[in-house]
């Protein structure tokens, strides 16, 4: 579930109308991801004239946008809830307001491929006559500040930087090779083309470093759009920041703020079973062929359940009288380590701790990225070999580790992802062999490392219990219009 204060920040930049391409483009499609729970490849692949308005059986206009949905279920309209129909307007204009030159584009490149395209930059001659490298660099929309700057974009284009080589007709060649693969279809599958797609870009039109292209078209993938909503350590060398970077907001404890475009579909898949609605109308909004699928994304607590059980049958008293559980206040480290446990297995590298009592493994596979395996120095074969084990395991890792970094210098999607495991991995074992080869550490000492980023729900649930208590929090029963009054603009 996507933490509030995240989306209080990123709701708050997209009521102060933001004027940047790439605050725009996250901004206003995570403001679509809000309006109704589609995954972020069925927004990206939406047409620019999926807008639709139809009156329901009590004369009502309801809004709404078609789209195509994955996993099974064939295209339809996914209504939008009357609260937030403003906010996705306003989102989806923006949106468009931003892409209608590069669709313009689009449909000139599909229509008109053997004719040079005109923008507003083009340098007024005929197609066919010798230009200057100004010229050339004017056309292809490359940097043009002086001579010096103009033959090294040439060259940067592997283009020959001389005057008198290029005319229009030879540079279109240029860029008709250049232009998306698939191209005009932007999801052939779907049937939509670049020329009536929502999200057809031009090249690095939401791009940090270079100016855009008024003549190579271009789309953003899911990567491009969560990648501005979260912190990459693979890409800071590059200089990337995430949206809530670039605009100065952090978490109270100081960490940085993120969010996924999943994160969305989950929330509001959650909102929709707290506000009642069946499993078989989840799943038709949602877009799943299967309503078994929606348990996934509820995130109800067991207390709503129960509330919801009892609401239904009030001879029902699941968990003993009403008030009880508001006594139970979250419980210490110590006090959970005083707790009773059960017995510890084997592992090919120590032992595990976890008590299954509380909760199935959350690190399958994973022990030795696992804060709950506990592993042993010396004092006998058995931990002897499962010291060389470890070593070899960090072999394998720190092979995988260059593999990722390869992956992710030469742009593949995904790949950041990977690289950010196999560094903490390839970290936490050669931690962990320094600690059992270190002759200050005694003979049977019990090792345990500690990673403060580790994932484990134990340790959510009572963080998020503990700042409940401490400050309090928003009834669940409005988040969904809190949203829509921040994202309105009228908060701020």
């Amino acid at each position: 579930m996507p933490s509030q204060e995240a989306l209080n920040a990123l709701a708050e930049i997209f009521a102060n109308d933001p004027t940047g391409p790439k605050d725009i483009f996250t901004t206003s499609t995570f403001a679509m991801t809000m309006c109704a729970p589609m995954r972020i490849s069925e927004i990206l692949d939406l047409p620019a004239d999926c807008e639709v308005e139809e009156k329901d059986s009590k004369g009502v206009v309801q809004y709404g946008w078609r789209f195509y949905s994955a996993k099974g279920y064939e295209g339809d309209i996914k209504w939008i809830p009357e609260i937030m129909v403003p906010v996705a307007k306003k989102a989806l204009s923006r949106i468009r307001m931003l892409t209608e030159s590069s669709r313009k584009l689009a449909e000139w490149v599909e229509n008109c491929p053997g004719k040079p395209y005109r923008h507003t930059e083009c340098p007024d001659v005929a197609d066919d006559e010798l230009l200057t490298v100004f010229q050339a660099c004017a056309f292809l929309g490359l940097a043009r500040d002086s001579r010096r700057f103009c033959t090294g974009s040439l060259r940067g284009a592997k283009l020959e930087a001389k005057d008198g080589v290029h005319t229009l007709n030879s540079l279109w060649k240029y860029v008709l090779a250049r232009q998306p693969k698939g191209f005009p279809w932007l999801n052939q599958e779907k049937k939509i083309k670049y020329s009536n797609a929502l999200f057809c870009m031009s090249r690095n039109l939401i791009g940090d470093q270079r100016g855009t292209s008024p003549v190579i078209l271009w789309a953003p993938t899911s990567n491009v759009f969560n990648n501005n909503l979260s912190p990459r350590e693979s890409l800071q060398g590059s200089n990337h920041q995430s949206i809530f970077d670039r605009h100065g907001y952090k978490a109270s404890n100081g960490s940085s703020l993120k969010l996924t475009s999943h994160q969305s579909r989950h929330l509001l898949n959650t909102l929709a079973n707290r506000g009642g609605l069946t499993q078989e109308q989840l799943a038709k909004w949602a877009g799943r062929a299967d309503p078994k699928q929606n348990r996934v994304y509820n995130h109800m607590s067991e207390w709503e359940m129960v509330a919801k059980a009892e609401a239904l049958d009030t001879s029902l008293t699941l968990f003993g009288p009403k008030g009880e559980v508001s006594l139970h206040v979250p419980v210490s480290t110590q006090e959970i380590n005083l707790m009773e446990r059960g017995a510890v297995h084997v592992s090919l590298w120590g032992v595990c701790s976890h008590d299954f009592i509380m909760s199935p493994c959350e690190k399958f596979r994973d022990c030795l990225n696992c804060e709950e395996h506990v592993c042993i120095k010396g004092q006998g074969k058995d931990n002897v070999e499962r010291l060389v084990r470890i070593k070899m395991r960090l072999s394998q890792v720190e092979k995988d580790y260059t593999e990722a970094q390869e992956a992710v210098n030469n742009g593949y999607s995904g790949a950041d992802r990977w690289y950010e495991y196999h560094q903490k991995t390839v970290e936490q074992l050669r931690q962990l062999i320094e600690i059992l080869e270190s002759p200050q550490i005694p003979e049977g000492a019990q090792i345990k490392l500690r990673d403060g980023k580790d994932f484990n729900h134990l340790r959510r649930v009572i963080r998020a219990k503990a700042m409940e208590a401490v400050e309090g929090k928003m009834p669940d029963a409005t988040l969904l219009s809190e949203m829509s009054r921040l994202l309105d603009g009228r908060h701020g």
